[in-house]
C-alpha cells in the first residue's frame, strides 16, 4: 500500500527494513506532510528512488536517533549499491513547501564513478530543499553527495560532514538555483572537497582541509564565497568570480579540527584556539543556530566556520534544539565542556 501522509520508521524491525523499501512504497502525489525517520540501522542493496508530486506538502528525511556529529552514536544507514545510492526527483503542482534532510549517519561502502550517497535529481517550482546536520560518508568514486536541480524556490545546506570520497567531490553543485547557500560544512578526505561549478550562489563559512587535488574547484565565474577556510590556496579572496571576503587559505589542519578519524567520537570537532574558532561570518539560513554537536550559534557573539560550532565558557547546551541549563544541587559543582 503506497503511503502519502505520516511518520514511518525505516531500519531494523521497523516499518520498512531499508531506505529502498521505503522510496518504493511511496505514493505517486502526497496528500500531507510526510516523514521517514531513521528508525534502527539499516543496510541497503538496491537504489532508493523517491519520487513523488509534493502537491503543497512537506517531505522529510530525518534520524530517530540522530548522531549529533558523533559517527559512534545514533542510528546509521550503510549502503552498497552499485550506482547512486539515493536519487530525489520531485515534482510540486502545489504551493510552497519544503523537502529536509536532516541528523542522518549514511556510509556508501562502494565505489562507483559518477554517483553519489544523495543524488537531488529534481525539485519542483516553489520547492525549498534543506539538508542539515548529516554525516555523509563516500567510498573512492562515491561522492557524499550531488546537487543536480535548478528548478526550486532555493538549496539551503549547512551543517554537514562530507568525506571518504577520495577520486570524486565531497559535495558537487552540478546545477543549484540561483540564490542557494552553502554555510557552515566540512569536507575533508575527498579529491575535491567544494565543486562549485561556477554557479551563482553563496559559499560561507565552510571548511575544507585533506582534499588531495583543490579544497575548492570551479568558483571563478559567479560564486560569492565569504568566510571560507581551506588548506591550500584555492579559497583565497580573489578566487571567487562573485565576491570573496574574508576568506582564509594555508591552515595546519591540526591547529583546527581535534581528530579525523571517524571511528572517534570527537571526529571533525573544532578545537579552541585556531583560525576557524571565531573566523566566520553572520549566518543568513534560518534554522542555523547550532553546529552539528548541537552547540549554539554564534558562541558569545562569534562564528565559527565549518559545522561544528565551538562552546565557551558560560555557554548553554543545546538539547533536542532547545537551550538549556544545568542545575546542580548542594555543593557548588564545577563543570567543563569540551
Amino acid at each position: 500500500m503506497a503511503v502519502s501522509t505520516g511518520t514511518f520508521k525505516v531500519g531494523a524491525g521497523q516499518t520498512y527494513t531499508n531506505w529502498a523499501a521505503a522510496a518504493a512504497d511511496l505514493a505517486a502525489t502526497l496528500t500531507g506532510n510526510i516523514e521517514f525517520q531513521q528508525g534502527a540501522n539499516s543496510a541497503d542493496t538496491a537504489v532508493g528512488a523517491f519520487v513523488t508530486d509534493l502537491a503543497g506538502f512537506n517531505f522529510t528525511v530525518s534520524n530517530n536517533s540522530a548522531p549529533a556529529g558523533d559517527p559512534t552514536a545514533g542510528f546509521k544507514g550503510t549502503f552498497s549499491v552499485a550506482g547512486s545510492q539515493t536519487t530525489w526527483a520531485f515534482s510540486n503542482t502545489g504551493g510552497a513547501c519544503t523537502v529536509e534532510m536532516k541528523d542522518l549517519n549514511w556510509d556508501a561502502t562502494v565505489s562507483s564513478g559518477t554517483s553519489a550517497v544523495v543524488s537531488w535529481i529534481s525539485l519542483g517550482a516553489g520547492v525549498t530543499a534543506i539538508v542539515h546536520d548529516n554525516l555523509l560518508e563516500g567510498e573512492n568514486f562515491m561522492e557524499p553527495m550531488k546537487i543536480f536541480l535548478s528548478t526550486a524556490a532555493g538549496f539551503h545546506v549547512y551543517n554537514n560532514v562530507f568525506w571518504g570520497a577520495a577520486s570524486a567531490n565531497g559535495l558537487q553543485l552540478r546545477n543549484a538555483p540561483t540564490g542557494s547557500i552553502i554555510e557552515n560544512n566540512t569536507s575533508w578526505g575527498n579529491k575535491q572537497g567544494f565543486d562549485c561549478s561556477n554557479l551563482n550562489v553563496d559559499v560561507r563559512n565552510n571548511l575544507a582541509f585533506g582534499n588531495t587535488t583543490a579544497d575548492f574547484l570551479d568558483i571563478a565565474t559567479l560564486t560569492n564565497g565569504f568566510n571560507n577556510v581551506s588548506e591550500d590556496a584555492t579559497a583565497g579572496n580573489a578566487n571567487w568570480g562573485g565576491t570573496g571576503t574574508n576568506n582564509i587559505t594555508g591552515i595546519t589542519p591540526a591547529n583546527e579540527i581535534i581528530s579525523t578519524d571517524d571511528t572517534m567520537e570527537n571526529f571533525m570537532k573544532a578545537k579552541a584556539g585556531g583560525s576557524i574558532e571565531d573566523g566566520g561570518v553572520t549566518v543568513v539560513i534560518s534554522g542555523n543556530d547550532h553546529g552539528i554537536r548541537t552547540n549554539v550559534r554564534p558562541h558569545a557573539g562569534n562564528f565559527t566556520i565549518g559545522a561544528d560550532e565551538i562552546i565557551v565558557s558560560g555557554g548553554k547546551p543545546v538539547i533536542g534544539g532547545v537551550v538549556g541549563e544545568v542545575v546542580c544541587s548542594g555543593a557548588v559543582q564545577t563543570l567543563v565542556f569540551t
